[in-house]
């Protein structure tokens, strides 16, 4: 149990770790980090689930420790309002054992999830970082084939939760990757059983605007007018030689300025 939980655990501060990398310089507007209005996302993948055996059997973890399914995992959301959205959750994985009680005999578990819940996103240019909580159906199916007596098989449905995230970083307008871990918790006939998955994918992209990386716009420097030069007139010359003539007219024969 400690080993999947420490993997868990892992998963979850990678995505961390790759969302804090993906950084901005704080006067870029929180818009900036919001998903685009009306964008739907579709995403399947390979997924990796740590089974509770021990509680499954109701037997000590020494006896049933955890066992590993694989299958795969497929999830649509809906961003209807900003950083929020609606998602729904299907996944399916399974695992066999061959000579389990006897020789020759063959056991076959498989799990279904169906859920569905709000989805809280949170946007770094291309980098998508994501939580939710998920409620609905968990499904397991059981088959056991004994040599004598032949096969028989049953169904147990649970209501069971998920929570967890992911992370998505989108490769361009329609496509990018993506990877999520969820801790899911059903319960068999009132015996809770403690999950964990991990997927890993592709996801597609509909609908919205053209996604654009955050980047650093300054302000604008203020804009100053002009100096306006004006020209200052000219200084008065000053006469020092003065004709006057006969009808008493003066005339400036010499200026101080002149050599």
């Amino acid at each position: 149990m400690k080993r999947h939980t420490v993997f868990f655990l892992f998963i979850c501060a990678l995505s961390a770790v790759a969302f804090s990398q993906a950084v901005v310089p704080a006067s870029t507007p929180v818009s900036a980090h919001l998903p685009s209005l009306h964008t739907a996302e579709v995403y399947g993948g390979f997924q990796w689930e740590s089974f509770d055996f021990s509680n499954f059997l109701g037997l000590p973890g020494t006896v049933a420790p955890r066992q590993s399914f694989f299958g795969f995992h497929t999830s649509s959301n809906f961003t209807f309002y900003r950083w929020l959205g609606a998602e729904g959750d299907f996944s399916r994985d399974s695992k066999s054992y061959k000579n389990f009680a006897v020789a020759g005999d063959k056991l076959g578990l498989s799990s279904l999830t169906i859920m569905g819940g709000p989805r809280i996103s949170y946007n770094i240019g291309h980098l998508s970082q994501y939580a939710h909580v998920l409620l609905g159906l968990y499904r397991l199916n059981t088959t056991y084939t004994d040599p004598t007596a032949g096969t028989g098989s049953s169904a147990a449905n649970a209501f069971g939760f998920a929570i967890g995230g992911g992370t998505t970083f989108r490769l361009s307008r329609r496509f990018g990757v993506a990877t999520a871990a969820d801790f899911i918790r059903p319960s068999k006939s009132g015996v809770p059983l403690n999950n964990i998955r991990v997927s890993f994918g592709p996801v597609f992209y509909f609908g919205g605007s053209k996604p654009e990386v955050a980047r650093y716009t300054p302000a604008p420097a203020p804009v100053r007018p002009a100096p306006v030069r004006v020209k200052a007139p000219p200084a008065e010359r000053r006469c020092i030689q003065i004709l006057i003539d006969s009808k008493g007219n003066e005339t400036c024969m010499r200026y101080a300025d002149q050599k």
